[in-house]
């Protein structure tokens, strides 16, 4: 017992972490109902991926409910983060509270809050793991003896692990991981003579044979090239299109409406065709981007933002500017400290690659929106394998924050030890309260369920109504499909309510269709995101059937037939009345209920 008591009073600072996310998630945590978010809807028959946070959840699923477990799921996304940043920061600061405080930064900043907004909670899972990835790496070559046994430099292995995870959560940061493991090449480099050739070896070995093992079904998609997986869908599904309609927002604090005569928000980009009728993308070269880099420089300029799915920071232009050119300054004389923090252990290097790193990935993650380096980009997207898979550069924030979070650690670090605070009680204090401040107004909304904007709800019963006469009418939908519409990916449903800020309605909550993880029968569904020009990304079988039977005026019923369509279910959503007034009129068509959200017809 005394042990236990010793542990939790060394440890209490631990405690400090999961409060903080339980303030962000307390309010929907504990609530009954589902969370529905543009890429994040949940319902009884959650399918997740064999990726981690899919693996992660069919764990949780074996002990919680599903509407639980996708809470859960949120809560350890922002626990993840939080506890990463911990790790990059105590490298530098010995102060555990004041450790804390640091790490906030990584959570309350625009980038978490913007992909929280559109439910991209595996990319938050990522970030996570990339801050793990750099304070890993961080302590292996500030604490690297060649002398140590294999165990004292076996953070290099979790960093291994947690690029594996990084990976695994968002395929995208197959590209981020390569910024903190520069720092070991160049370590490996600079200190071959000195470093045990047997353990760097046994290191690399483990490196390789953990990342393959926790991507082992991306790997396979790499060489099956098969349309489903990651892989195939990027080498076959992705064109400039999506550069233009994934573009990073220009939507910025300094200059917020789109409509303002003093802002010109003009098209930066559109198709044309040659001679030869072939399409290509021009740029306009009146293109402003200055705004676009504010974006990324201060962490934001996501392009779901300007979808209005959620309330956007850079409406608060005070707070956003004010915070931001405070955490700046702040990263600046990081910056400049890291030369003399690094240079003093004869690492030096490493205040260089995380300099220029720095501005290359400022430059990436604007992309195409600059008119300077774009060439950068359509080079990458060009040749680079798979690099085109990013479609949205400004993913490319996540490694900023990573490198933001050095510096500002290195800046309080010789703020802390050279201004009259390690001994004064009172000043550590009143820093560190203004440190929290300052982070927090980053991102104040994330607080309590972002503020608001994110609350549990529960599905109707006419829902469940209707998957009752499914799973029944045909014995447990063993003889046919049901083909569900209106035929959008991404659609309002009337009981999902709208959005709200402050008491104000922001817009109608508009999410991924959450039929085929909520009805029991096999569900066709549509694929389009209808986004910046894109209709579909994706052509299967399916959508060509469907496309067919659209263009004969559902007349045609052969086409859903030959697929495996037996029912049509039609939500009261959208553009819903077009569809119904057209299968009334057939004859192919039985009615078999009508509810307040639902048609449901059985194919003769």
């Amino acid at each position: 017992m005394k042990k236990i008591l010793n542990f939790l009073k060394n440890n209490i600072y631990i405690f400090f972490y999961i409060a903080i996310v339980l303030i962000i998630t307390g309010t929907f945590l504990f609530s009954k109902g589902y969370l529905f978010l543009t890429d994040y809807t949940s319902g009884p028959l959650v399918k997740y991926g064999n990726d981690i946070v899919g693996l992660f959840s069919k764990f949780l699923m074996l002990f919680l409910k599903t509407d639980l477990t996708q809470k859960v799921v949120v809560f350890f996304s922002y626990l993840t983060v939080i506890f990463g940043a911990k790790k990059v920061v105590e490298n530098f600061i010995d102060n555990k509270y004041l450790v804390f405080v640091v790490s906030l930064f990584a959570l309350f900043n625009p980038y978490v809050y913007e992909r929280t907004g559109y439910g991209q909670f595996g990319v938050i899972f990522a970030y996570g793991f990339l801050l793990f990835v750099f304070g890993f790496i961080l302590k292996f070559v500030l604490n690297y003896k060649k002398e140590n046994k294999f165990k004292d430099n076996i953070s290099i292995v979790f960093a291994a692990l947690c690029s594996g995870l990084a990976i695994s959560s968002s395929a995208h940061f197959v590209f981020f991981i390569v910024v903190p493991w520069l720092i070991v090449l160049f370590f490996v480099i600079k200190r071959f003579k000195d470093i045990d050739k047997k353990q760097l070896f046994t290191y690399l070995g483990i490196t390789v044979i953990i990342v393959c093992a926790l991507n082992y079904s991306l790997i396979a998609g790499v060489f099956s090239k098969n349309t489903n997986t990651a892989a195939g869908f990027t080498e076959t599904s992705i064109s400039h299109q999506d550069l233009l309609a994934f573009a990073t927002s220009d939507t910025s604090a300094l200059c917020i409406n789109r409509f303002d005569g003093d802002c010109d928000y003009s098209s930066f980009g559109i198709f044309k065709k040659d001679a030869g009728g072939n399409e290509e993308l021009v740029f306009n070269k009146d293109n402003k981007s200055f705004d676009a880099f504010y974006n990324v420089l201060s962490m934001s300029g996501f392009w779901g933002k300007d979808q209005v799915r959620f309330h956007d920071l850079t409406d608060d232009r005070f707070i956003f500017n004010f915070s931001f050119f405070i955490v700046f300054a702040l990263a600046i004389y990081g910056l400049i400290k890291s030369k003399e923090y690094f240079k003093v252990r004869k690492l030096e290097y490493i205040h260089k690659i995380l300099w220029i790193s720095f501005i290359v990935v400022v430059i990436l993650a604007v992309g195409v929106r600059s008119n300077m380096f774009r060439w950068l980009t359509l080079f990458l997207f060009d040749h680079l394998p798979f690099y085109s898979g990013l479609r949205e550069q400004q993913k490319w924030v996540s490694v900023l924050c990573c490198i933001y979070l050095v510096f500002i650690s290195i800046a309080v670090k010789y703020i802390y030890e050279n201004y009259k605070i390690r001994n004064n009680r009172k000043n550590q204090i009143l820093v560190a309260a203004i440190l929290a401040i300052v982070f927090i107004l980053r991102a104040p909304y994330t607080l309590f369920g972002f503020s608001g904007q994110i609350v549990p709800i529960e599905y109707p019963q006419d829902w469940y109504q209707i998957d009752k006469i499914l799973w029944e009418d045909e014995n447990k939908c063993d003889n046919g499909k049901v083909l569900f519409l209106p035929w959008h990916l991404y659609m309002h449903f009337p009981f999902m309510g709208s959005i709200t800020f402050n008491g104000q309605v922001i817009g109608n909550r508009i999410v991924s269709n959450p039929a085929p993880i909520f009805f029991r029968c096999p569900t066709i569904y549509g694929t389009n995101m209808e986004w910046g020009g894109i209709y579909d990304n994706v052509y299967d079988a399916n959508d060509i059937a469907v496309q067919n039977w659209f263009e004969s005026n559902l007349t045609d019923i052969q086409y859903i037939k030959d697929i495996g369509a037996k029912y049509i279910l039609l939500a009261k959503a959208v553009d819903y009345q077009d569809f119904a007034t057209a299968l009334y009129s057939v004859d192919y068509t039985q009615l078999i209920t009508e509810n307040d959200n639902f048609y449901l017809w059985k194919i003769k």
